[in-house]
């Protein structure tokens, strides 16, 4: 009952906001969020970690970052060249 009252709240969230970004003629695109918190903003290599982790320290390209906020990078470099604005 909560995973549906859950998947309920999330849809209409993103049905509101397609809306108020069309109205500002915008278009929404839908990013997989799959392995975000996984994947490095900087060098973009996937290092594992696990949940109780909140802050990346990549070997790799030497980020040091939050997990959230590097998360949200990952998600926006995934949306970049696709347009945004509507014909």
């Amino acid at each position: 009952m909560a995973k549906s009252i859950h998947d309920a709240g999330w849809g209409e969230f993103l049905q509101i906001l397609a809306a108020k970004a069309e109205r500002a003629g915008l278009l929404t695109i839908a990013g997989d969020p799959n392995g975000t918190s996984q994947e490095r903003s900087g060098c973009g290599r996937d290092v594992p970690k696990k949940l109780h982790e909140r802050w990346h320290d990549c070997p790799h390209c030497g980020l040091s970052i939050g997990r959230d906020h590097n998360s949200a990078r990952v998600i926006k470099s995934r949306a970049v060249g696709r347009p945004v604005l509507q014909a």
